[in-house]
């Protein structure tokens, strides 16, 4: 859904290739560091030079897409192998397998449905923020120094289980400005919540009637409203896209052959893992924010 948001184009043959190049770099180290998770005084200082090079980098091909399953792998693969031997390695294929599926979908969607129109997306979007390299190792430094202690942590007791709060916090951490507006945890709550309602009420559907094109005429549906509001002019409509690709992982997971756990015990699982994931980077990153403020004696 990242690729074909509203004033995006097709990626290019390059540019496609290196994002599946980017995945699977990232999974394989993601696998290496889970085969040393029972070396812990090797694997996390490893790992946080690892995550502080990917928040300070600023090359070409490592796009915050790509950053994110950069993260993605380094924290969740090692916490897999906790679950169970060589789970990580499983794992790491299908995301490389997940990764070569997005784009050859995404250029063939954009073959079929070529966007001929050009998409204004206005005169007063701001550029990104540039920083000079002192300023980017310490916005990189201080969101590893925030994402480190929880991996310890989730290593330390095995809170795979949890692994989700994990990732969030991963993927928050990227903006360390992120203390000072909570719009953006804000707007995750509650695309998260309105995919979610929407899950539970499909759920709902299919036990009455559960049938797979059922299932697949539905899920068409919802994407069409959904698709709708998100490619409007309405000031909510990114919110729309996270709850259809909320709506999907949670209809996706509890329909499943081996689902054990109906979507609104998913849903309120999801939902309070991330109030715990954007509770913790807020909190830690306006304690950082108060103490930078602070003025130091002379």
């Amino acid at each position: 859904l990242g690729f074909l948001g509203p004033g995006k184009k097709a990626p290019s043959f390059k540019g496609g290739i290196s994002f599946v190049l980017i995945v699977a770099v990232a999974v394989l180290l993601g696998v290496v560091m889970a085969r040393q998770i029972h070396r812990p005084y090797l694997m996390v200082p490893v790992i946080g030079v690892l995550l502080l090079n990917i928040f300070y980098s600023n090359h070409p091909f490592l796009n915050p897409m790509s950053k994110v399953w950069m993260i993605i792998a380094l924290l969740m693969l090692p916490m897999m192998n906790l679950l169970y031997p060589d789970l990580s390695s499983e794992i790491a294929m299908m995301l490389i397998l997940g990764a070569t599926i997005t784009i050859l979908m995404v250029w063939v969607v954009f073959g079929l449905f070529p966007d001929k129109e050009k998409v204004d997306m206005g005169t007063a979007a701001q550029p990104p923020p540039t920083y000079t390299s002192t300023e980017r190792f310490n916005r990189a430094l201080l969101s590893t120094l925030v994402i480190l202690p929880v991996f310890i942590l989730f290593y330390t007791f095995q809170l795979a289980g949890a692994i989700l709060i994990l990732i969030f916090i991963g993927i928050l951490s990227m903006e360390p400005s992120f203390a000072k507006n909570f719009q953006t945890g804000k707007a995750l709550i509650i695309g998260n919540v309105l995919g979610g309602i929407i899950a539970i009420i499909v759920y709902n559907l299919l036990v009455v009637a559960p049938h797979f094109n059922f299932l697949v005429l539905v899920v068409l549906s919802v994407g069409f409203v959904l698709g709708n509001i998100f490619f409007s002019d309405r000031k909510a409509a990114p919110l729309f896209n996270m709850a259809y690709s909320t709506f999907i992982l949670v209809i996706g997971s509890t329909t499943g052959e081996f689902a054990s756990v109906d979507a609104g015990e998913k849903m309120l699982s999801r939902i309070l893992q991330m109030l715990a994931a954007v509770t913790y980077v807020v909190v830690i990153f306006g304690i950082i924010e108060k103490w930078k403020e602070k003025p130091q004696l002379s």
